[in-house]
C-alpha cells in the first residue's frame, strides 16, 4: 500500500524492517510492491525498492504477465523505466502470457518515444519480437497508431524488418499505415531500405489497393512516386485499385490512377 501510495519516507521505513518481504504480492493478481510503484509512477520509490538485495525485479503478475517494466513503458513513465534498465538481470524482452506483448511493443503501441528510445538502447533488445497471438510488431503497431516518432525511432535500429507482416491477414506495416491514411508514416517507410510496396495482404490487397479503396488521396500521391508500384494488381474480389477508388467514388484519387497509367479490368 505504501509504495502505490507514493509514500517515500514510510517505504524507507519498512524496507529496514529484517522480516519484511520485499517481493510479497497480493493474492488476487499476483501485483508486487514493485509493479504498483511502477504502475503509478512514483520514481522515488521505485529507487529505493531497487534497492534491496532481495528485490526480484522481473516479477509479473501472475493473472496476465505484466513485469514491472511492461507496466513503466505502458503508462510511459520515462523515468521509472530508466531505472529499471539500469537494474541487474532485467528481461527486457519479458512478454506478457496472455498476448505476447513486450515492453517494447507497448510503448510503441501508446506512442511513448522517449520509452522506446530507451529501450533500443538496450543491447539486449528484440525489435522484431511480435504478438503470440497476432504476429503484429512493434513496428506495426507503430504504424497502425500513426506514431510518428516511435516509427523513425525503429527504423533507425539495427535488425529492424520493415515487410514483417502480421499473421492474422499478412498485413504489413506499410498496408496499416496506408489504411489509416497515416501519410507521414507511409512515407517514411517508403524511404527505408528494402521496403516492399506491393507485398500484400491473405486477400491480395495491397498498400496501393486499400490506400485506393480508403479514399486516402496523399498516400495514393505518395505510393504513386515509387518506380515499381504495381498499379493494376486485383485482389480476391478482382478490384484494382482504380475499380476500388471507382466503386467508392473517390474522384480525386481515380484521376492520379489514371494519370499514373493505370487500368480496370472490369470496365
Amino acid at each position: 500500500m505504501a509504495c502505490q501510495n507514493g509514500h517515500g519516507e514510510v517505504v524507507r521505513l519498512l524496507l529496514a524492517s529484517s522480516e519484511i518481504d520485499v517481493n510479497q504480492a497480493k493474492t488476487t493478481t499476483g501485483s508486487t510492491p514493485l509493479l504498483m510503484a511502477c504502475q503509478q509512477g512514483h520514481a522515488p520509490v521505485v529507487k529505493l525498492l531497487l534497492a534491496s538485495s532481495e528485490i526480484v525485479v522481473n516479477q509479473a503478475r501472475s493473472d496476465n504477465g505484466v513485469t514491472p517494466l511492461l507496466m513503466a513503458c505502458t503508462n510511459g513513465h520515462t523515468p521509472i523505466v530508466e531505472l529499471l534498465l539500469a537494474s541487474s538481470g532485467i528481461a527486457v524482452n519479458q512478454a506478457l502470457t496472455d498476448t505476447g506483448s513486450t515492453s517494447l511493443f507497448m510503448a510503441c503501441q501508446k506512442g511513448h518515444a522517449p520509452v522506446v528510445k530507451l529501450l533500443l538502447a538496450s543491447s539486449e533488445i528484440v525489435v522484431n519480437q511480435a504478438q503470440t497471438t497476432t504476429g503484429c510488431t512493434p513496428l506495426f503497431q507503430a504504424c497502425q497508431k500513426g506514431h510518428v516518432l516511435v516509427v523513425k525511432l525503429l527504423l533507425a535500429s539495427n535488425g529492424i524488418d520493415v515487410n514483417q507482416a502480421r499473421t492474422t491477414g499478412g498485413c504489413t506495416p506499410l498496408y496499416m499505415a496506408c489504411q489509416q491514411g497515416h501519410a507521414p508514416v507511409v512515407k517514411l517507410l517508403l524511404a527505408s531500405s528494402g521496403i516492399d510496396v506491393n507485398q500484400h495482404d491473405k486477400q491480395n490487397i495491397t498498400p496501393l489497393n486499400i490506400a485506393s479503396d480508403r479514399g486516402h488521396v496523399e498516400v495514393v500521391r505518395l505510393l504513386l512516386q515509387q518506380p515499381n508500384i504495381d498499379l493494376n494488381k486485383e485482389d480476391d474480389w478482382n478490384d484494382s485499385p482504380l475499380g476500388g477508388a471507382r466503386k467508392k467514388n473517390h474522384t480525386e484519387v481515380v484521376q492520379l490512377l489514371v494519370d499514373a497509367g493505370a487500368s480496370d479490368t472490369q470496365i
